[in-house]
């Protein structure tokens, strides 16, 4: 039980709320609705008291699936791919900053190398987390904010479906003051997932993974050219 919390937590944050906020966004216009839809939602019989909610948290579910998926198909993904650099890269500055002996280690990597690197090392924190229980713990930590990280993204969709919603019924104001909140929405995101990068080194640092992950991406020679050329 204590292995799924994690995933439970994030599928909560990631995707059951912004398919929330999506569903009551459309619900806002439930008078446009076809009629055999709206039995659903009067009358008060009691299975309905059952159905419904069981058939909002699956269709919530599902929304926050897509959502996953538009998150990894372009043109999304080069954009987010870029911000998710410089999440790590800001991260990365202030790790090596306070940690002189790692100062140099990305010092002479190329751009592929990098994004490799922090791959590794997320994927490193992943699979030690699911064999051993205390790694689990500092996995479930950096966890929490990526769906942190996640929930505010996928929350950007139904702004703007809201705002298109609001323009469409003549009130611009109110779909302008939505739009508004999609730059806050992507700010907040990047910062939970620069908050994530903080911790996920912090704790690579810790457990010794920093070395490892370099070596797996061809960090590591550069870097060791440079030592001896600096011993010399």
């Amino acid at each position: 039980m204590k292995d799924t919390i994690p995933f439970f937590y994030y599928d909560i944050l990631a995707r059951i709320i912004p398919g929330a906020m999506t569903l009551a966004t459309l619900l806002s216009v439930r008078d446009k609705l076809p009629e055999s839809w709206k039995i659903l939602f009067v009358g008060s019989e009691s299975w309905k008291a059952v159905v419904v909610p069981l058939v909002l948290g699956a269709l919530s579910y599902v929304i926050g699936v897509i959502y996953e998926a538009i998150y990894h198909a372009p043109p999304v993904k080069q954009i987010e791919f870029r911000a998710g650099d410089r999440d790590f890269e800001r991260a990365w500055r202030k790790f090596a900053g306070a940690s002189p002996k790692n100062a140099k280690l990305l010092l002479q990597a190329t751009a592929e190398q990098r994004n490799n690197f922090r791959f590794r090392l997320w994927e490193k924190l992943t699979l030690e987390g699911g064999r051993d229980q205390e790694m689990g713990l500092v996995f479930a930590h950096c966890h929490r904010f990526q769906a942190e990280y996640k929930m505010f993204l996928h929350l950007i969709y139904p702004s703007v479906l809201f705002a298109v919603i609001e323009v469409a019924r003549g009130s611009i104001g109110r779909g302008a003051i939505s739009l508004m909140i999609v730059p806050v929405l992507f700010y907040l995101a990047h910062r939970r997932d620069e908050r994530r990068w903080d911790q996920v080194l912090s704790f690579a640092d810790q457990l010794n993974m920093l070395t490892e992950a370099a070596a797996t991406t061809g960090i590591d020679a550069p870097v060791a050219s440079q030592a001896q050329s600096e011993n010399k």
